[in-house]
């Protein structure tokens, strides 16, 4: 598997994932995908990025 990084996500937005549970499931809303800084970390292998999940509770 290549290595995630946002342009995986950022295409996804709006989209629902259903994470499995083992018994159950739950289905998520992906709310926002988005960047952040690039401090302190200099042989990173990909850009941090940040994901926002929401449920329908």
């Amino acid at each position: 598997m290549d290595i995630v990084t946002l342009a995986h996500f950022a295409g996804c937005v709006g989209g629902a994932f259903d994470i499995d549970l083992g018994e159950s499931s739950v289905s998520l809303t992906l709310s926002e995908a988005r960047p952040l800084p690039e401090n302190g970390f200099p042989a990173m292998r990909r850009s941090p990025f940040s994901l926002m999940f929401r449920s329908g509770s």
